[in-house]
Formats: C-alpha cells, structure tokens, sequence
C-alpha cells in the first residue's frame, strides 16, 4: 500500500498529518489508493514482493516462479509493465526457488514475507539456520547473473562466539549457495567489517565463519568499513565544517586538511571500494555472499553499489528504484532508526546517514561515468529528502512487518506513484547525455570500475549546500 490518501490513527498517520496542509492536500489529490493485497500488506510502504528479484518484479528469479507474485499489488502502472517485461526476460535460474516460510515473520522480522532460497533447501531447516544469524537474518539471494551463473546472496554475522559453536543448518545452507554455481567451486563469504571488529564480537557470541574447519571451498575477507558510529562522527564533522563555511561565505582556513580531518571521504572510499570488489568476484563468475553485523547497513551498501556497478538495469531510473526499494526497503534498512523518524534526538547512537553515504557513492560513480546513468544527480537529493523525511509510506520504519502494523500504506503516498505515477515526475531527472547498453550483454562487458581513491572523489556539493526546503519545493511542486 502507500499509493493512497487514507487518514489512519496509527503512528505512521499521526507523522503524515504533521505535513503542511498544502503538501498533504496536494499529494491527496495526485495519488489513488494502492490495492491492497491482503496477507502481502500491500503496496505503498511496504514491500512484500519476491526478495532478491525486487517487489517490482522478478528480475533475476526464473519466470516459472512468477505464480508466487501474481497475486503482489505495486504502485504505478508504469512499475507493473516494466515488471511484466523483466518476467518474460528470465531464463531459467535453475537452482533457486521462492520460499513463503517466513509468511507471518515467523523466521525473521526484518526479511519480507517472501525470499529466494536455494531449491535443495527444505523451509523447515530454515528455521534452524535462522536460529545461528544476527538477528535471524538468514542467507537469502539478491541477484544473479544470468550469463554466468555467479550469484549474490546476503546475511547477517553468523553466532559462533568465542566457544566456536556450530550450526550444521548454516553450513549446509551455505553449501546450498555455493553449489547453485557449477563453474566457480569458491564461494567468497565477504564480510564488511574490519577483522578487528569481527574478532571483537565473538566475545559478544556472534563472530564470522570459521572457512578453515567448517565452511569447506569458502574464502572470507574483511573489507574494513568502519560502523555506524564512525560514519556518524564523520558526517558530524562535515556538516560542522559546512557549516562554519556558510556562515564565513567562503572556504575557512585550512579547508583541505580540516576536510581531512572529518573523515567523510575516506569512508566513502572504503564502501565503493568495497563494491567494486564484490562487482570485480561477480564479473569473474564468483558467487559471492555478504554480511556485515546485523546486515542491514554495510551489507545493503555493498550489495547495491555492487549491482549498480554490474547491471545497466540498475542504472535507468526505474531500475535504480527497483534496487533501492528490494536492498534498502524490502530487506530491513532501518530507516526510521537511522534518521529519527519517530525520536528526532540527534544524540541517539542507532542515528547514521547509512542511506546518504551510499547515495554519495552512486553519486561518485556519476561523476566518472555521466553517460551510464538515465537519471541526473537530481533523483538522489529527492530520494534522500524523501528516505529522511516522513511524507512517503516507502519509507517509514525499519522494515516490512512495521510498515504493516503502522498502516504506512494505508496513511502515506508512496514515493514511487511519485516517481511513476499520474504526474510523470521521473523524466523531470532524465539524463540528456544518457547512452544506454545496445543489448544485455554479460555483466562483465557493462561493468563500470569507477576510481575509488580519496584524491578521485568529488563532495557532493549539491546536495551539502542546497536549500533543502528549496530543493524539497522545487522537486515536489508539480507545477
């Protein structure tokens, strides 16, 4: 749901009527209610489609599976067509199959209600595998390519602890995975997170895989991004600089080093470092699997930069928007924690612009390849005005299961019928110099490598220094 106007009492209803009146009369008007889809929750906030194929439609899951999204409502025509095309497009998977095991988020909270998982894989031992992640966010598909048969799956940490525990359902599964790709033998468990971090939390019970004794043909790797925390000290820092550079209307001095000393760039580096890593294992024909801790922040970062970087679908905006609403919305990014949604306490430790440094990461990606993109920078600032605030249903909350409970799309528009919908605003940030791909060809030949050093990147100057109520009117007015 979310297409619609609606004036529920929920607490997602009592954030939407704090808009102005104009901003809610006008987006009342302009939307029609999304039909809702009974058990599925709808269309709007939520995001109930077949994960790792996106709740748009099935874009990487064989087209025989398509029976189990039929019934699943999305938001703009547009979406629906686009969705038809990418089901007759699928060949055959082989390997994967749709699981409904975690229906009623019986399994996992934060997952939608529908996953991909391998087909030798039995619903009942998911459970148990569950049991063995951070937060039971067991391992589940997010892409695939369909020349080479590399897979993409994602996680959270497994729970070993400093007794080493096991879990012969996580192996077994993880086995699963690495088998659903007969050329490559390897499969690359990814873990996003510094080793030192990683070691840290076995005395925590969790931890990361042990590949030399109990996950055979697996090779791990740390990637060193740095958690929550830092990025949020980081992007203290450069508002705090910004700020100061405002108010002098001028670069204050020492601008380069005291921009140094923020750290922001540097931890934009290491996430698109990291994508192009996972997009390099991919573009070989390595199955890869990533997780950070919880896998709702570092690893949607990866696995998203990582698609954008491989799939020229991922870069037209309707494909962007299929991205960003299977890794970000469907799969638990905690948007409403992340951004102060309901406690608006900026000294809050769960507070982190995770969602921002990942658009500045595509943002990066645009400035070296301007051509690869069908949207203009543009669309990032009004996502990001639109992921921060609480005027859409897509995305309030920290996932589906919220989203539903709150009636999110029953009380707020979703963002995309503003994109795609009656008002047409997604060519308002078409790409001029935009040249697509003459044909889907193997990931490898439409990959882009981006440059990932500090000293290649660009600030985002205009989203930093836009007005944001500026910017917020000019990209909602429908004039």
């Amino acid at each position: 749901g979310g297409g619609g106007s609606g004036g529920g009492s929920g607490m997602f209803g009592r954030l939407v009527k704090t808009f102005t009146s104009t901003a809610a009369d006008f987006l009342k008007e302009n939307y029609t209610a999304g039909e809702e889809d009974g058990g599925n929750g709808g269309s709007g906030g939520g995001s109930s489609g077949v994960v790792g194929v996106g709740r748009f439609g099935a874009h990487n899951v064989d087209a025989g599976d398509r029976a189990a999204v039929d019934d699943y409502a999305v938001d703009a025509s547009t979406i629906v067509a686009d969705a038809e095309r990418n089901f007759a497009a699928c060949t055959s998977c082989g390997g994967w199959r749709v699981s409904r095991a975690n229906d009623n988020y019986s399994l996992c909270s934060t997952y939608p209600r529908t996953v991909v998982v391998p087909s030798c894989f039995a619903d009942i031992d998911l459970y148990h595998a569950a049991q063995f992640r951070g937060k039971c966010r067991f391992p589940i598909l997010s892409w695939r390519c369909r020349r080479t048969g590399a897979t993409l799956s994602r996680a959270s940490q497994p729970l070993p602890g400093v007794t080493s525990k096991r879990s012969a359902a996580d192996e077994k599964l993880t086995q699963a995975i690495r088998m659903t790709n007969a050329r490559a033998p390897t499969l690359y468990i990814v873990d996003a997170r510094p080793v030192a971090n990683a070691m840290a939390n076995m005395a925590m019970g969790a931890g990361y895989e042990n590949t030399t004794h109990y996950y055979p043909k697996c090779a791990i790797e740390f990637l060193g991004i740095a958690n929550i925390h830092a990025v949020r000290g980081a992007a203290t820092r450069l508002r705090d600089l910004y700020a100061a550079r405002v108010r002098v209307g001028s670069c204050p001095k020492a601008w380069l080093s005291s921009l140094e000393s923020t750290q922001w760039l540097h931890h934009v580096s290491t996430v698109l470092s990291g994508g192009v890593r996972v997009a390099s294992l991919l573009a070989r024909g390595q199955s890869v699997y990533c997780h950070c801790s919880d896998g709702w922040d570092r690893t949607p970062q990866l696995c998203a930069l990582a698609q954008v970087l491989l799939d020229p679908y991922y870069r037209t905006t309707l494909g962007f928007c299929t991205l960003i609403d299977k890794e970000w919305v469907a799969f638990g990014h905690k948007f409403a924690t992340r951004h102060g949604q309901i406690d608006p306490n900026h000294a809050d430790t769960e507070h982190a612009p995770i969602f921002m440094q990942w658009l500045e990461c595509v943002y990066q990606v645009m400035q070296q390849f301007a051509s690869a993109f069908e949207f203009t920078p543009a669309l990032l600032r009004v996502m990001l005005h639109a992921a921060t605030g609480v005027r859409y249903g897509t995305f309030l909350g920290d996932c589906e299961r919220e989203r539903e409970r709150h009636g999110a799309h029953r009380d707020a528009p979703s963002f995309w019928d503003y994109l795609f919908g009656a008002t047409g605003a997604a060519a308002r940030f078409a790409n001029a110099y935009y040249v697509g791909p003459t044909e889907r060809g193997d990931c490898a030949d439409t990959m882009l490598l981006p440059e990932t050093g500090v000293d290649r990147l660009r600030l985002w100057d205009d989203y930093y220094f836009a007005d944001a109520d500026a910017d917020c009117v000019d990209a909602f007015d429908p004039a």
